[in-house]
């Protein structure tokens, strides 16, 4: 992930909170800001809408493992490998194969299947809670990176696959051993850390993922940024593999609680762009991309204005959210990146949203907007800078 600890922990000294505070982030991904908050000694709490995120946070930020039992279910596993079998009709496999990812050369079928066969004996044999989550993450973990033929440069890519098929069960071996190894080397008593599955935008979610009565929090996060990036792309094997997308249906109630960022995440239903309707910001950029579409422009290219004024418009209704329940004195930074992925429209994400909390809420108002770095990416005109966004509450 490119969203790296340092940022977090410079960003924490700077603002200095006390033992035991509050912190929270809302799309906290695979849990980087949690883990550094949790070694700061802060009692978290996290939200995102994919699932694979959530149960890599939930792993990496959990506090207590029984290490033995990890061990001795390797142990079994070495055991009883040779027994273990897929069934032609398992669900995981009818779905690879139906979706094409076996066929394109996602995944090839037989490591799938013993895969599969992998993911059952965890289900049958690991009882324990969160022991049975350190070991799907170290299962999808193997599968994305040990076995399947896909890479990331940052979308996911196919390569041929290897002469010689792997092992899935020395490579899940080797790789969980090293995880319980690693955990015991550097775990320490810490705080729990709560992690949930939502939509940071909803109020529902917002609500109950923090204990707001107990004074201010602190805030580092990075959502997404409005670019022509699928997110659950990128971690579509491992939402298969976990069973979490098993046809188009379950793939849509993922993407529907995430901010519009791309635009394959478009859907009918999509209201949030009526709030920033006239907002002066969004409407020149809607109307600069409109005049470099083509008339009669279909597909993804007529989904473009849609994305940028329901990303601005969910961020809106995410803070506005944010704000009911932040107590004064409350800080936050938001890392986010400016983007020209619409027809080579510039996007300064940082500087919209800043307009956006200035004109829009009362209570939190943006202490200052400081460039962190600049990337050029692939066929990019120019460099695009990402941001981190100081706000305070009043």
């Amino acid at each position: 992930m490119a969203f790296p600890d340092h940022l977090v922990k410079s960003l924490l000294d700077v603002f200095s909170p006390q033992k035991s505070d509050l912190f929270f982030d809302p799309y906290c991904g695979s849990g980087t800001s949690l883990v550094e908050a949790q070694r700061y000694g802060l009692r978290c709490f996290g939200v995102d809408a994919n699932p694979v995120s959530v149960l890599a946070s939930e792993v990496k930020t959990n506090s207590s493992l029984e290490i033995s039992v990890g061990h001795s279910l390797i142990e079994r596993l070495e055991r009883e490998k040779h027994a273990l079998r897929c069934d032609s009709a398992d669900p995981i496999l009818a779905y690879l194969v139906h979706s094409g990812m076996i066929s394109r050369g996602w995944i090839a079928r037989e490591v799938a299947s013993d895969a599969i066969a992998l993911r059952r004996w965890i289900d049958r044999t690991v009882r324990h809670g969160k022991l049975y989550k350190f070991f799907m993450l170290a299962f999808i973990t193997t599968v994305v990176n040990d076995l399947a033929n896909v890479r990331f440069g940052p979308e996911i890519y196919c390569v041929p696959p290897p002469l010689d098929l792997p092992d899935i069960f020395v490579c899940f071996s080797c790789r969980i051993n090293a995880m319980l190894d690693e955990f015991q080397r550097w775990n320490k008593r810490r705080h729990v850390v709560q992690v949930r599955l939502g939509d940071s935008r909803d109020g529902r979610t917002i609500r109950t993922a923090v204990p707001w009565s107990e004074g201010p929090v602190y805030v580092i996060t990075s959502p997404p940024y409005p670019t022509e990036h699928d997110y659950t792309r990128n971690s579509r094997l491992e939402l298969v593999f976990m069973e979490k997308v098993g046809g188009l249906q379950s793939l849509r109630e993922i993407k529907r609680r995430m901010i519009r960022s791309h635009s394959k995440g478009i859907y009918v239903g999509d209201r949030d762009y009526r709030s920033v309707r006239s907002f002066a910001p969004v409407r020149e950029l809607v109307s600069e991309i409109d005049s470099r579409i083509q008339d009669g422009a279909s597909g993804f290219e007529g989904q473009y204005t849609k994305v940028i004024s329901n990303y601005f418009g969910g961020m809106l209704r995410h803070f506005r959210t944010l704000e009911r329940y932040l107590k004064a004195n409350s800080k936050l930074a938001y890392v986010v990146g400016d983007e020209a992925s619409y027809k080579g429209v510039y996007v300064p994400t940082g500087q919209v949203l800043a307009e956006l909390v200035d004109t829009y809420l009362r209570r939190v108002r943006v202490d200052r907007v400081v460039e962190w770095r600049s990337r050029r990416p692939g066929k990019a005109r120019r460099e695009l800078v990402e941001n981190v966004m100081i706000l305070s509450v009043k």
